[in-house]
């Protein structure tokens, strides 16, 4: 606290232990100008002395509130609150923020890895996020290219408007009683986009958990795989049918015969009207009322 002169009128021990002052510098009596010169000597002053020592004089002539902040040479930070007296003079409140200050600039660093972390990952993926009741909370560019749907169709609906009907209720059921536990969910999923048309995703979905520990929101990150299933069934295709016919080959036949046989195996039962024959390198279908053995190498009936 200063008297209308500039001069001490009581500080306490705390503010000249900030600015590395003994008690005698700072004692009633002792000069505002004295101790901050004694700022300088002891290194408590920004790197430019002496405009600091004249904005800080200028700043305590005013007869208005004010609030300030100093970055000291040795790195620290300290605000100064200033209160004018009614009757002249003036009370300083000082405050070393130098932890807040470096809070402050973490949390900003912070803060910019994120953005730019957020940014390549929208570059890179599909990003959408959910509320607990899977309506849609955020739909990144890629989502919107994929789906067909403008960010604005996206936002507020719920995930159903993707389901192509390809997966079954059991899929879902197991997707939701993970990621409902705070677990991880992953999977390939086919989703239909706004003009009809199907797409392939690999899909990892994350729950983002509140203070309960309970999930607030779905995060689910997904990769386009839409080429490399086309080129899957192609090759699945190429595998199981004549290439100059495109008729199921003896591969797709032997497939439904083993299928038959374990239906069969397993029900006992069998329909006499189809009766598939392999006799040496040829096979035919047999539609009779009874099935025939005569002529054939092996004989199977088709429930």
């Amino acid at each position: 606290m200063f008297d209308s002169n500039g001069d001490v009128i009581v500080s306490n021990k705390h503010y000249g232990e900030m600015y590395g002052l003994a008690a005698e510098q700072t004692k009633s009596g002792s000069k505002l100008s004295s101790i901050l010169d004694a700022h300088v000597v002891a290194g408590y002053c920004p790197q430019n002395a002496g405009k600091y020592i004249e904005d800080y004089l200028a700043g305590a002539a005013l007869r208005v509130p004010s609030y300030i902040v100093n970055e000291l040479s040795n790195g620290d930070v300290f605000a100064i609150s200033r209160q004018p007296m009614p009757s002249g003079g003036l009370i300083e409140v000082h405050q070393d923020i130098t932890d807040i200050r470096m809070t402050e600039a973490w949390a900003d660093a912070t803060r910019q890895e994120l953005i730019e972390m957020q940014f390549a990952i929208d570059q890179a993926v599909i990003v959408a996020v959910t509320d607990v009741k899977g309506c849609i909370t955020y739909a990144n560019d890629n989502f919107c290219l994929i789906s067909g749907y403008s960010r604005e169709e996206l936002l507020g609906q719920n995930h159903r408007i993707l389901n192509s009907g390809h997966h079954s209720e059991a899929v879902f059921r197991d997707m939701y009683r993970q990621i409902s536990t705070g677990g991880v969910w992953r999977g390939e999923l086919c989703n239909r986009a706004k003009d009809g048309s199907l797409y392939w995703v690999d899909t990892v979905i994350t729950a983002r958990l509140g203070s309960n520990g309970k999930p607030i929101a779905y995060t689910a990150i997904r990769i386009d795989i839409t080429a490399r299933k086309m080129a899957e069934a192609r090759i699945s295709y190429a595998a199981r049918h004549d290439s100059l016919t495109g008729i199921a080959n003896r591969a797709v036949l032997q497939e439904k015969m083993d299928e038959a046989r374990r239906v069969c195996a397993a029900t006992g039962r069998y329909s006499p009207s189809s009766c598939w024959t392999s006799t040496g390198s040829s096979m035919s279908t047999i539609r009779s009322g009874t099935p025939r053995a005569t002529g054939c190498s092996r004989n199977w009936r088709i429930a």
